[in-house]
């Protein structure tokens, strides 16, 4: 089943994803569905036609979780949208003094997280790895990434709201 309908799935995939390592992911995503559907018992009359339901079922639910959620910025974005600043803005020594003190904060907060919430957190930030990426590496799920990583920003964005009331 594989080899016969391997290429035209992640063919069809590539055409609605266009990544080529999201559409390998989730072609093999599919195969292995209906591997999982056959030794449950299921009659397959018609392997390929269950592949490119249970693919077009994938593409529909991975587009409900990308509209039903934002994706965490990458720090290009960030940069992009300046919420930090880039190499050709002047910075005054206040506004260093003050960056530095976030900072320090900042690596205060990430220092004491849970170490998987903190490697997830560091591999998004720091390494630019993607949720798939960082799910592979620290063998969970991106939907457990996901949710790492909300833990993370919300208790950097806590702790530098406290940080940042008046005395």
């Amino acid at each position: 089943m594989f080899e016969k309908h391997y290429r035209e799935l992640k063919h069809f995939l590539l055409n609605r994803l266009r990544d080529h390592d999201l559409a390998a992911d989730a072609a093999q995503e599919c195969f292995s569905r209906a591997v999982a559907m056959q030794h449950e018992g299921a009659a397959v009359l018609d392997p390929r036609a269950l592949l490119f339901k249970i693919a077009n079922n994938w593409l529909i639910d991975e587009h409900r979780k990308q509209s039903s959620r934002p994706e965490l910025m990458s720090l290009e974005e960030e940069q992009k949208h300046g919420y930090l600043p880039s190499a050709t803005q002047h910075v005054d020594p206040e506004q260093i003094a003050s960056a530095n003190q976030q900072l320090d904060k900042l690596l205060t907060i990430i220092n004491e997280l849970p170490p998987r919430c903190r490697e997830a957190f560091i591999l998004f930030k720091f390494d630019g790895l993607s949720y798939q990426e960082i799910a592979q590496r620290m063998h969970i799920s991106p939907r457990t990434v996901e949710m790492q990583l909300r833990i993370a920003m919300a208790a950097c964005i806590k702790g530098l709201e406290y940080s940042n009331l008046p005395d």
